[in-house]
């Protein structure tokens, strides 16, 4: 039986191996838009050692492009041109890497893979896929024109991305069910990353030198946890902004921030074992809402206060607020009250005038 069953297994294997044809560059067709022209479904196009320059367009689904040492170019000046704009599901990018170009990559479907691609110098967005189920790992991009990697779709997965220098942010995602993890964006000038879209996730990134914000989550439910921000913010941003209901953040750290470490916005938060330090603001900003909770957290040496508070009802237990501007101060608003302040550490601050406890 068990030789019945390991025949079985290598006769359907090599029935799918016949059935997903691969086509070579320059082998079979001359150029890679030749290639996607005559890919079927389940088809491999493989794109050998070299420089293709070219711009490709195509409606097709469920077509893989290998690249094996091969630099996808998308020309420069008046000649530059998006190197993909492929729509379809179930697409997938690997291996390439792009220079040059505008945009880079476009990919309009559901189910689109990009892995273990490098992009520099695109004159817009490394990479854009519009569609549910995005997969982007392994990837880096340098010295872009516009957004690292931007994604429009529901359950997007970030993994593994680097993002050294570009003009707008460096991962955007916008959808619910996203999961951004293990990446690290360094000097995106519009931000570093932001995701918006309920039940989101960002975990295990690192972002440095970015413009108005380091992570910026908006929706409810969202999972903050062990990431770290240094010298991001600028303005009226921060190094962590988090808007929305029922977020959760885990010993996250802000540090050197240009503006606050934290800031919060909504209701029932939960912030524990969070770090913010050297900021150049607040270290925590409760800007509005109810009942946030900070437990364990640390706020040390910032210009502003260790934690200012806006929100009503703020409970902060087991936390230690020291050398601030003021450890401990409410921001002025009618509304604003702690509902418990337990077990902390504190050396500036009124708990009968600045608590109103």
């Amino acid at each position: 039986m068990r030789a019945i069953l390991c025949a079985a297994l290598v006769v359907g294997t090599t029935a799918a191996t016949a059935a997903a044809g691969e086509i070579r560059v320059p082998g079979d067709q001359p150029t890679l838009q030749a290639a996607v022209d005559a890919a079927a479904e389940g088809d491999v196009i493989v794109a050998g050692p070299g420089v293709h320059a070219e711009s490709v367009v195509a409606a097709k689904s469920n077509i893989t492009i290998v690249g094996h040492g091969a630099t996808w170019d998308g020309g420069d000046g008046d000649d530059a041109a998006p190197c993909l704009v492929l729509t379809g599901d179930g697409n997938a990018v690997v291996g390439f890497r792009f220079t040059g170009g505008t945009d880079q990559i476009l990919l309009a479907g559901n189910d689109a893979e990009v892995t273990g691609c490098t992009s520099s110098g695109a004159g817009g967005v490394f990479l854009s896929i519009e569609g549910h189920g995005a997969v982007i790992e392994d990837c880096r991009a340098s010295d872009g024109g516009g957004d690292g990697i931007a994604v429009t779709g529901d359950g997007a997965v970030v993994a593994k991305v680097r993002i050294d220098g570009c003009a707008g942010v460096g991962i955007r995602v916008l959808g619910e069910g996203a999961l951004v993890e293990k990446c690290r964006v360094e000097d995106a000038e519009g931000g570093g990353i932001s995701v918006e879209g309920d039940a989101s996730a960002v975990e295990k990134c690192r972002v440095g030198g970015s413009g108005s914000f380091g992570i910026s989550v908006t929706g409810d439910g969202a999972v903050l946890e062990k990431n770290r921000v240094v010298a991001c913010g600028d303005g009226d941003g921060a190094g962590y902004l988090v808007a929305g209901a029922d977020a959760r953040l885990e010993k996250n750290t802000a540090i050197r921030c240009r503006a606050d470490g934290f800031r919060v916005e909504g209701d029932d938060h939960v912030l524990d074992g969070n770090r913010a330090s050297d900021c150049e603001d607040d270290g925590f900003d409760i800007e509005a809402g109810l009942d946030v909770e900070l437990r364990s957290c640390s706020s040390f040496s910032n210009d502003g206060g260790g934690i200012e508070n806006g929100g009503g009802g703020t409970v902060v237990t087991r936390s230690r607020l020291l050398r601030n501007g003021i450890d401990v101060t409410l921001d002025g608003g009618l509304d604003a009250s702690f509902g418990r302040f337990e077990r902390n550490r504190f050396a500036t601050g009124s708990v009968e005038a600045v608590l109103g406890l």
